[in-house]
């Protein structure tokens, strides 16, 4: 099986199934009690996301073709997660038809789009997603998309549209978003992460009476040595970022929301001969 984009030069990218499926397997032990959601590659095809689907993960995807082939290949909507920034007006309509789990709105404008596909006495559950400025900077990067979309924390903005989707009776807020960066070196980034979003969960509580069920931390582990995916480390990671969430809910009165992890390149990425980067810039001709 391969898959190829149409160049002077093509380059073929060639999936290696089991070392695959082990990184899913490290990803699901690290994290038992966590929603491991993988990212969509640039190039997905049916065999990937039955293998992801297999190995007990779900799948973010940002366009109707990667929602479309998910579904195809097996993969429940329930378990499908869309950030609907990526993507246009069709991509949301879709999403809703088919009954994805959750979308991940990036602006107000975005979650308006979204309330009017919403059908009548029925609510779809979002994410905000949001800038914690930390790791790679203000604007973190997350795939083919490049800077990652979001509200910030510092200036207000992620308050700000914390309380005009509450006021919208056909979306359930039901957590947050947030992405460190661009495979951060170090776990520092993460936990700072952690501490912001819980703080603004807090004050979600305070001003309007929400306690918000669903933290995403996003991706980002480094791909290029491959023991950063060690079970191991892993487990480390996992580890602090456990305990740092629930001291901060500890400290803050909150509940220990879920905890959704995005892997992808750091999944992918070795799964072949080709990089997983080397197709981050190229826009996907099946588009």
């Amino acid at each position: 099986m391969s898959i190829a984009r149409p160049t002077a030069h093509p380059t073929v990218w060639v999936p290696d199934e089991a070392g695959l499926r082990d990184r899913c397997r490290s990803y699901r032990s690290a994290f038992p009690d966590a929603d491991v959601v993988h990212v969509a590659p640039p190039y997905l095809c049916g065999p990937v996301v039955r293998w992801v689907r297999e190995e007990g993960l779900g799948l973010e995807v940002r366009s109707t073709r990667e929602l479309a082939l998910a579904v195809a290949a097996g993969l429940p909507p329930g378990r499908i997660l869309l950030h609907g920034g990526a993507g246009s007006p069709e991509v949301l309509r879709a999403a809703v038809e088919l009954g994805v789990g959750r979308i991940v709105l990036d602006s107000a404008s975005e979650s308006a789009r979204l309330a009017a596909l919403v059908a009548p006495g029925t609510r779809q559950q979002v994410l905000l997603s949001v800038l914690p400025g930390v790791g790679t900077g203000g604007r973190t990067l997350a795939g083919p998309a490049g800077p990652r979309p979001g509200l910030c924390v510092t200036d207000g903005s992620a308050q700000h549209a914390i309380a005009r989707l509450v006021r919208r009776p056909e979306l359930e807020l039901v957590g947050l978003s947030c992405q460190v960066g661009a495979q951060p070196g170090t776990l520092k980034p993460y936990l700072a992460a952690v501490r912001r979003m819980v703080g603004l969960m807090a004050r979600t509580r305070e001003q309007h009476g929400i306690q918000l069920k669903q933290l995403d931390l996003g991706g980002g582990s480094a791909s290029e040595g491959r023991a950063s995916l060690t079970p191991p480390v892993l487990s480390a990671l996992a580890h602090r970022l456990r305990a740092e969430l629930a001291h901060g809910c500890a400290q803050a009165g909150l509940a220990v929301p879920g905890l959704t992890l995005e892997p992808g390149r750091e999944v992918t990425g070795p799964a072949g001969p080709t990089d997983d980067r080397s197709f981050r810039t190229t826009a996907d001709p099946m588009e």
